[in-house]
């Protein structure tokens, strides 16, 4: 059996590789971190817990204005726009991050008082952040064009460490120092940092080159500025779907219940492990789809990841309770409620990056912005009157509504962009299967939150679908071969 799993293995394709050990990859890193988040509720207190969540959330968002996430956006197109010299796009990519990053930090400076005073961030680990800043982005642009040429063992191999000393190192500090936020957030950076360098220098080591050739750098930034500056609004929107909401629980109600809500949030994250494992491996390859116009085969595969990953939410929304009783303390017991909600929207999540997929492949990032920056307003309506009136617990429906309305956006501005290409979008997304699954995977997720205090009959409906998956199992081996373009 092994040696056939071996043979069945070396008969892969690159890209099914690639995304198989990224997946792998990411499972452990984010079991790495899904381990570790009950030993730091342990060894800080729940008010500590809860501004170490608002320190990352502020992070998110200075990274958004140091950087504009060029690393992620621009560069990922630029690969497959400048790909006769990809070490040169990468080193001048860096460069540009750089200088937005250090603009940014000397405004930052200039306001250090009442920044760090509403943030609660202090001025030294401003310092460390702007360090760290200017070197990230250099990991990520590596890690991306790993994925993108499908080389996954260093990639792996890499990644893996640097989860492992982001864990480790912050638990030593703990120890060592004084268990508090900001010596654990602290410690983190620092080691993120000593990573991030050895990849930094690697991209900088042609920097003379680069600048000789000045009308292709200042070519490649035009290119990169004019693809991300309109996603920067979006990229926020983003972050306020996944952050406004622990910082207005913070601040409306308190640290120790902003706390609860990322305990419930960094939950459901096992689920967004999946959602953006798949969306890393298959960026790129939706891209080469559509530009040898194989629309057959994203539509296939959309079908088949959108069914999948919407029984694994099922399932992780029926085991949630039990596994919230073992790893954490009663205290965080009450965010149960939150996470079906928040789980089923990595659904969505998921399900509006396929079309936003359309639109950066055709570089109209401009209605990606539309989107976002509406929905991101009505989340924090949402959350303020949900907080106000039903308490904490309302923002994981708040973020599900909006989610769903993100897919909707997403789907009305792809279709006018495919139509103005001569496209018909049913011919890239079956929009009846779509309908049909997240109106299923709605109404079920509510039948299981009924179900939350009877585990006897929830874990009875988890025996029931692990036996149909078995009985069925020889139609999901077609339905995947069939995936793979195998008759």
């Amino acid at each position: 059996m092994i040696n056939k799993l071996i043979i069945k293995y070396n008969r892969l394709s690159s890209p099914v590789k690639a995304a198989f050990w990224f997946t792998i990859c990411n499972l452990l890193l984010k079991g790495i971190s899904f381990v570790t988040v009950p030993i730091f509720t342990r060894m800080l207190s729940e008010v500590e817990y809860g501004k170490l969540s608002l320190y990352i959330s502020y992070e998110q968002f200075f990274l958004i204005f140091a950087t504009w996430e060029i690393q992620n956006g621009a560069y990922q197109k630029g690969l497959f726009k400048y790909r006769d010299n990809i070490k040169n796009y990468t080193t001048s990519t860096v460069i540009l991050i750089n200088i937005i990053t250090t603009i940014f930090f000397c405004l930052i400076i200039l306001f250090i008082e009442p920044i760090s005073s509403f943030t609660e961030i202090s001025k030294p680990i401003f310092m460390i952040l702007w360090i760290f800043f200017l070197v990230q982005p250099s990991y990520n642009c590596w890690l991306i064009r790993q994925r993108t040429e499908y080389k996954y063992k260093s990639a792996v191999t890499v990644t893996i460490a640097y989860s492992l000393i982001n864990v480790i190192m912050p638990i030593m500090a703990l120890k060592i120092f004084e268990p508090t936020a900001e010596i654990k957030y602290a410690s983190g950076l620092i080691g993120s940092i000593l990573i991030c360098c050895i990849f930094y220098w690697s991209s900088i080591t042609n920097l003379k080159k680069v600048i000789q050739d000045k009308k292709q750098m200042l070519k490649q930034w035009s290119f990169s500025i004019k693809f991300e500056g309109p996603l920067i609004l979006h990229s926020l929107s983003y972050l306020v779907l996944n952050q406004s909401d622990r910082v207005m629980i913070g601040r409306m109600v308190g640290n120790a219940q902003a706390a609860y809500y990322s305990i419930a949030y960094n939950l459901a994250t096992v689920i967004i492990l999946f959602q953006n494992s798949i969306n890393q491996a298959l960026l790129p390859w939706r891209y080469e789809m559509l530009q040898k116009k194989y629309y057959k085969k994203i539509r296939e595969s959309t079908n088949y990841l959108l069914g999948v990953l919407s029984i694994g939410i099922l399932l992780f929304i029926l085991i949630c309770p039990e596994i919230m009783k073992i790893l954490f303390t009663a205290n965080y017991y009450e965010a149960i409620w939150c996470i079906p909600p928040i789980s089923l929207s990595v659904f969505f999540m998921f399900l509006y990056t396929v079309f936003v997929n359309i639109e950066t492949y055709f570089e109209e990032t401009r209605y990606v912005m539309y989107v976002s920056v509406t929905c991101a307003l009505l989340n924090i309506v949402l959350n303020f009157l949900g907080i106000h009136y039903w308490g904490y617990i309302s923002c994981a429906y708040a973020t599900l509504i909006s989610y769903i309305l993100f897919s909707v956006g997403h789907y009305y501005f792809s279709k006018q962009i495919l139509k103005r290409n001569n496209i018909q979008i049913d011919d890239i997304i079956d929009i009846k299967m779509t309908l049909l699954i997240s109106i299923g995977a709605l109404a079920i997720t509510l039948i299981f939150t009924c179900l939350y205090e009877y585990w006897i009959l929830r874990w009875l409906i988890v025996g029931v679908i692990f036996i149909l998956g078995i009985i069925n199992r020889n139609t999901l081996i077609k339905v995947i071969k069939t995936i793979k373009g195998k008759k």
